[in-house]
């Protein structure tokens, strides 16, 4: 048991991580269903699941990478997750065209 407590205690950041990305993830698909464009329980909600993963784990990495820890990162996490991988992609693209000196059309 005590193996078990000191692994979560180590990896506690990436638990929050986790669950602060399912709850993003849960905002948006809910904002979907009230907006009429998903059934709750459905196929979509089950491929959020992979997305919240990843979009918590690109969240933890940023607030690991900005030293922000607790409550903040926790709120970090959550929006980026709500915002999604599409948001994510955007802001890279921009970043990239930015340093690479390329010209956006």
């Amino acid at each position: 048991m005590t193996a078990v407590i000191e692994f979560l205690t180590a990896k506690a950041g990436w638990i929050v991580a986790m669950a602060m990305g399912l709850v993003g993830r849960l905002l948006y698909h809910t904002t979907l269903v009230q907006r009429g464009r998903r059934k709750f329980f459905s196929r979509a909600l089950l491929l959020e699941l992979p997305i919240a993963v990843g979009m918590g784990c690109i969240a933890h990495g940023f607030c690991a990478l900005l030293r922000i820890e607790g409550d903040g990162a926790a709120a970090i996490i959550a929006a980026v997750s709500y915002i999604g991988p599409h948001w994510v992609d955007a802001v890279y693209t921009v970043w990239l065209a930015r340093v690479g000196g390329e010209k956006k059309d």
